[in-house]
């Protein structure tokens, strides 16, 4: 690999922020799928991501679809829509554990298709991993994601807090919080995990 800054390389610049910011977009719709289905639903869901990365490495970058790849694609769909919609081929059977959140069927559609957008966003920055990984390093690639994922953080925590209407009532932490020190040490955890 040719040599390239902490940053990378001044054209491939673009194309690792938009890879991190595509695993921290992962994350969060991940998490918040949580919110809606059963974990067992959400992760069944959210592992379909190795053909979603043979898709998109087709589509993108060329590579040629196997005929294995494009059965388990086949697979896939049928699987997702038994995830989906189980209905109409298990009447008898309802679907309700203790454990999963209380949702409505809308709810659940929605934690559906953030389950499937993590999956295609995790597919995707791994497309771009193997786009750019030939001209930048790898230890370049996961300093922009970590940098990304560090300073990610905050905007995250002040956009859910927002929504949650806990700023309203608490208001933005100071610096020396409790809360503040979390957030720095989940960042370095991002960073750390990468």
């Amino acid at each position: 690999p040719r040599a390239s800054g902490y940053f990378g390389n001044p054209g491939s610049r673009g194309w690792l922020v938009l890879r991190a910011v595509l695993y921290v977009v992962h994350i969060l719709t991940m998490l918040h799928a949580f919110t809606k289905l059963p974990l067992h639903q959400v992760m069944g869901t959210a592992f379909s991501f190795p053909i979603w990365t043979a898709i998109l490495a087709h589509v993108f970058l060329g590579e040629r679809l196997a005929r294995v790849q494009v059965l388990g694609a086949v697979v896939m769909v049928c699987a997702l829509i038994l995830f989906i919609k189980p209905e109409p081929i298990f009447k008898e059977q309802q679907n309700h554990h203790p454990e999963s959140p209380k949702s409505t069927p809308g709810d659940a559609r929605v934690g559906f298709f953030l389950a499937i957008f993590s999956a295609v966003a995790f597919s995707a920055q791994s497309v771009i991993v193997k786009h750019t990984g030939s001209t930048n390093h790898w230890l370049t690639v996961e300093f922009v994601t970590g940098f990304v994922c560090c300073f990610g953080v905050v905007p995250v925590y002040i956009i859910a807090a927002a929504l949650d209407g806990t700023l309203v009532d608490t208001g933005v932490p100071s610096l020396v919080s409790v809360d503040a020190l979390l957030l720095v040490l989940l960042g370095t955890m991002a960073f750390g995990a990468l």
